[in-house]
């Protein structure tokens, strides 16, 4: 089941205003069609934020690898570190994007 525009704008409104000003601390691959970050925020609990090909959310809870993703280093790379400014979705695409 498929994610549609309206209800992935949803989604993004409340995940951004949730993550916002978070550092991603480390990068895991679930399985080839997911990723999940760790994200700290120096004066809040960490949180964690699962993407995947079908969705997006927050959790609480690690969740253990199931496959390797080839993607995890590249992202480990490149985004390690980095400050979260937003997450918005442009129009009704189901792609979000973050920033």
């Amino acid at each position: 089941m498929t994610l549609a525009g309206i209800e992935l704008r949803y989604l993004v409104n409340k995940i951004s205003s949730e993550t916002k000003d978070y550092y991603v601390s480390n990068i895991y691959g679930v399985n080839k069609d997911s990723i999940l970050f760790k994200l700290h925020h120096p004066e809040k609990p960490d949180i964690f934020l699962m993407m995947s090909t079908s969705g997006i959310w927050i959790t609480s809870k690690k969740i253990e690898q199931l496959e390797p993703n080839r993607l995890v280093k590249r992202l480990r790379n490149d985004l390690l570190r980095l400050k979260i400014k937003k997450i918005e979705q442009i129009g009704s695409e189901r792609i979000a994007y973050l920033t």
